[in-house]
């Protein structure tokens, strides 16, 4: 057993195997719920950390296509949109 990294609740290989089974072998598996330098989140942590990290990258992205750059000479002007 493995505990979630934010919520404590207890993991089982079973359920970390059957969700991740697409992305890496077995043995792969083995290895990441053996180490003691992987912490792992339960699936419902996860899915709420992967929103908040969608949304900080799509606010970012919203950010630099709300700028215009243009070179003029030597000169950097930054047009906001």
């Amino acid at each position: 057993m493995r505990i979630c990294y934010f919520c404590k609740k207890s993991i089982g290989f079973l359920d970390f195997k059957q969700h991740n089974c697409r992305n890496f072998t077995y043995e792969e598996l083995e290895k990441i719920w053996n180490s003691p330098y992987v912490q792992l989140y339960c699936c419902f942590c996860y899915n709420l950390v992967q929103r908040h990290h969608n949304r900080r990258l799509q606010r970012k992205k919203k950010f630099l296509n709300s700028i215009k750059i243009d070179m003029n000479g030597q000169r950097l002007i930054v047009e906001w949109l």
